[in-house]
């Protein structure tokens, strides 16, 4: 997909593909590693089910193609940095006014107070990374958003 236009790749996704294929592939290419499928499991990235829910084929091409085009809500990334050196990134996922629970990308919750944090901010770019699907042909992606608009049901 690397070499390819998005328009011919977007051409491709348009076909569809086989949901079959694309689970073999979520499987294959670690993407468990940082998603979800169902909201019943413990919530690392955006639950994928939801996702399908949402997003037309076209947006979920993008956001796999693009990643940092536009971020789910709830799932902008998160910097923190304690008064004792340590550094936390993931998503805030509850905040009060004496402390907040940030969740890193293997779905674990981080409780701090913010009376032990030093400097926190926002990243512009998404935990997920740009070029996943550089490897994989058009008809993998085509295979991989026929599965993961087949959760939806």
């Amino acid at each position: 997909i690397g070499e390819l236009s998005y328009e011919d790749v977007f051409a491709a996704v348009q076909k569809g593909g086989d949901p079959k294929a694309g689970q073999e592939l979520f499987l294959r290419a670690a993407c468990i590693a940082c998603h979800t499928i169902n909201a019943d499991e413990p919530v690392k990235g955006p639950v994928l089910s939801a996702v399908a829910k949402i997003y037309d084929r076209a947006a979920l091409t993008e956001s796999i193609l693009k990643p940092n085009a536009k971020m789910a809500q709830g799932f902008e990334s998160a910097w923190i940095k304690t008064k004792k050196g340590e550094q936390f990134d993931g998503f805030v996922t509850r905040e009060a006014a004496d402390s907040l629970d940030l969740r890193n990308v293997a779905g674990q919750t981080i409780h701090l107070q913010k009376a032990d944090i030093a400097e926190r901010g926002h990243r512009e770019q998404s935990i997920m990374p740009e070029g996943l699907m550089n490897a994989f042909t058009p008809v993998d992606l085509a295979n991989l958003v026929a599965w993961i608009e087949s959760l939806k049901k």
